[in-house]
């Protein structure tokens, strides 16, 4: 059988990765195969947790969507970790039966990350299959990639992540039942944990759209610890325009959209309400 084997960690399958898939389109075969793995490498060898862009049923889904017919996904253990490019490479052939490879331009692989695309190249005219390197995708002048979206994410720069991930940033979780303080201001919100270790915006309010089942709604989000009442883990509550309904249990997906502001300490619960009155009406949401 002839496979194409993609390479990667897609970690957020964004715009930089669906390059990859193009080529692999391009090429004339009976199945197009990802290779990447379980866990982050630079996690295994930093032992520094990486926030995720993607959960793995989420990265999973968007492989598949994007044209992969099968996904191998393998624990990046000691054993890989220590796997020379050469056999690396030799791995790509005689365990996948790889005819074409497509990596993109900064890939790397083998011990310490020793192998390049020009080193594939060459183990590739030796061992039997042909190498496709993707150029560099760009926005802004310099290349996408999984950091800088993290990074765009991390200072609250939600429009840019976005462009570069092709996508909505998004967290979802199970609606779980909160201190109540908003529906006592009247503004209910529907509160979820980070619980699937998803990178996290900047403290403060965005502009949101929340998927309830088949349902898309209009929507304003808190990430934040709520200073104003002294709480310190960090919770994400979205207040739903024109929205009632008890959906406690419920799992929802909150899609990031744009950053409003930043996290505040107000001195009252009347300011709080205050601020939060003007957040929906110059958003045009408030009911």
């Amino acid at each position: 059988m002839d496979k194409t084997v993609i390479l990667g960690m897609f970690d957020g399958v964004h715009i930089g990765h669906a390059a990859l898939f193009d080529i692999a389109k391009s090429i004339r075969s009976e199945k197009k195969c990802v290779f990447t793995f379980k866990n982050h490498p630079a996690e295994f060898i930093t032992g520094r947790k990486i926030p995720l862009l993607l959960t793995e049923k989420e990265r999973m889904t968007k492989l598949r969507a994007m044209g992969a017919d099968e996904i191998i996904a393998a624990d990046f253990d000691e054993s890989l970790c220590a796997t020379s490019p050469e056999d690396f490479a030799l791995m790509l052939k005689k365990r996948f039966g790889a005819k074409d490879v497509v990596a993109g331009f900064n890939y790397t692989f083998g011990a310490k990350g020793a192998g390049n695309a020009n080193d594939l190249i060459s183990f590739g005219r030796k061992f039997g299959f042909d190498v496709h390197i993707a150029a560099p995708v760009t926005y802004g002048d310099e290349p996408v990639s999984s950091s800088r979206i993290r990074a765009a994410i991390r200072s609250g720069d939600i429009e840019s992540a976005n462009a570069m991930l092709g996508d909505s940033f998004s967290v979802s979780g199970i609606v779980e039942k909160g201190r109540q303080v908003g529906r006592k201001m009247g503004f209910p919100t529907a509160n979820i944990r980070n619980s699937q270790g998803k990178a996290l915006p900047l403290l403060g309010v965005y502009v949101t759209q929340t998927h309830l089942g088949k349902r898309v709604l209009e929507s304003i989000t808190n990430v934040g610890t709520n200073p104003t009442f002294g709480a310190m883990d960090v919770s994400i509550e979205t207040h739903i325009k024109d929205f009632d309904e008890d959906i406690y249990g419920r799992e929802i997906r909150v899609e990031f959209l744009h950053f409003v502001r930043g996290q505040r300490v107000f001195a009252s619960m009347d300011e709080l309400k205050e601020q939060i009155g003007k957040d929906l009406e110059a958003l045009g949401i408030r009911h």
